[in-house]
């Protein structure tokens, strides 16, 4: 498409987790670099949309959020009808679900982009090859999108989702002297899941070797976990105040390190330039910790990770609960040590 006309109208579909939403960015910014006059568009769940709702990439965020139970497929096929009335030029669908295949299609877009899959190829017009061999980052991965029309980016680059003047938190961080450290704990998938014993062990580590102001990360329906950690960690750590998903990534750029499982507020920390230490299970790192200096990954090697399954079938799941707390323990006191302004 390099040397096609420009396209007027954009969209970028990226549904779902809020990880993989910041993680597409990327392919964002190279398409608003590419064409900066064009109208680009993003379709996103409920979750992410305050996230990206002051971004300067985006002309128009557009909410998917479909009722439960029988009303669903109306919606849906009258999104489909909305997205075919807004005549887009080119789409991107980073997605690649049945219902985002559908959705490309009846776009009417005059380029569709999508992976080769089975049962939904049909739906696009310029097609990319599913990704073999070695495991690539997420990032570099949604970035083949916008390479293939001519939207060029040298590397993945993270892309800041809370305005340089706007990062400061405004609710109060926890109290004490020195390092800010990030616990979080809660996991979607059971074989990312660390014990929360180890986590309050954890926080008990890190508090004996002076770091005072250690704050437990949480969203809604996750206040289990949260209380299970607090309580694990026999008061060393705080819980997070409740927090909308912006003010949570305003904490997430202005803490020293973030300590957590495979998930969204790693996403969120690493486009604040927050470092972060990342405990791996069931998914492979090489396709989800960011390859930039800041970052590293901890888990327990054994035969049979990454398995990217959502729960372990073996027996005490080892991946992960064979991972010491005193190992992650002495990464991070290493990782404060590194970064500017820890001071552990």
């Amino acid at each position: 498409m390099a040397g096609s006309a420009e396209p007027q109208r954009i969209l970028l579909i990226r549904r779902k987790a809020i990880g993989d939403v910041v993680v597409s960015l990327a392919t964002a910014r190279a398409l608003r670099e590419r064409w900066p006059l064009s109208r680009l568009e993003i379709v996103v769940d409920r979750m992410a949309a305050d996230l990206l709702s002051s971004s300067p990439i985006f002309d128009e965020v557009l909410v998917y959020s479909p009722p439960p139970g029988s009303k669903r497929p109306f919606h849906d096929f009258a999104w489909g009808l909305k997205l075919h009335r807004r005549r887009y030029d080119l789409v991107l669908d980073l997605m690649g679900t049945p219902l985002t295949a559908w959705w490309t299609l009846v776009s009417g877009g005059k380029v569709r982009v999508g992976r080769q899959r089975r049962g939904r190829s049909w739906a696009y017009n310029l097609l990319l090859p599913v990704c073999q061999g070695v495991p690539r980052f997420a990032g570099e991965e949604f970035l083949d999108f916008s390479r293939a029309v001519g939207a060029e980016a040298e590397k993945w680059e993270a892309v800041q989702v809370v305005a340089a003047g706007d990062r400061l938190p405004r609710t109060p961080s926890p109290e004490g002297n020195g390092a800010w450290v990030i616990l979080h704990a809660p996991a979607t998938w059971s074989a990312k899941a660390w014990p929360v014993k180890h986590w309050g062990r954890l926080a008990k580590l890190l508090h004996a070797r002076g770091i005072q102001r250690i704050e437990i990360s949480w969203g809604p329906g996750e206040e289990k976990v949260r209380d299970a950690v607090l309580q694990a960690s026999d008061g060393v750590a705080v819980a997070m105040p409740r927090v909308d998903l912006l003010e949570s990534a305003r904490r997430l750029s202005a803490c020293d390190l973030l300590v957590a499982i495979d998930s969204g507020p790693v996403h969120l920390a690493v486009a604040g330039g927050t470092p972060t230490l990342t405990l791996f299970g069931s998914t492979d790192p090489r396709g989800w910790n960011a390859p930039i200096a800041g970052n590293r990954v901890l888990f327990h090697e054994v035969d049979c990770r990454p398995c990217n399954l959502k729960s372990c079938p073996v027996e005490g799941h080892p991946c992960l609960d064979q991972l010491q707390a005193e190992e992650v323990c002495e990464a991070a006191l290493s990782m404060l040590e590194e970064s500017k302004g820890g001071n552990a």
